[in-house]
């Protein structure tokens, strides 16, 4: 991982050819954005700070996707294909949490696709 603004990020499941990859982080309020940008994700693209992000922070990837979800963690699901031309694939995703009042930001993670 990357720090970005410290809230914590996993891989629930592995990025593997052929089956789902799903990535979690905790909300309070139970919203939240997954933010996908290109690799590597340690170049800071955009410093945040209050009142509408609860604490300092950086977005570590500049994003060319998003995705919101709902819930406690929040849990994002991703099918990967079984095609060989995404092996080795390699992008950053860092998290947007929404909390009482304000959002904290996730540290950013590298994800690489593997066999």
């Amino acid at each position: 991982g990357h720090p970005g603004g410290g809230l914590p990020i996993t891989c629930v499941t592995a990025p593997i050819l052929g089956r789902h990859l799903r990535i979690a982080f905790p909300s309070t309020q139970k919203f939240g954005y997954l933010l996908f940008g290109a690799s590597p994700c340690n170049k800071p693209w955009l410093e945040v700070a209050q009142p509408l992000f609860c604490r300092p922070g950086t977005i570590q990837l500049q994003p060319f996707a998003f995705v919101a979800a709902f819930g406690d963690p929040l849990i994002y699901n991703f099918f990967i294909p079984n095609d060989l031309r995404l092996l080795d694939l390699r992008f950053c995703v860092q998290g947007v949490s929404l909390q009482t009042g304000c959002f904290l930001l996730t540290d950013a993670m590298e994800v690489s696709i593997r066999d």
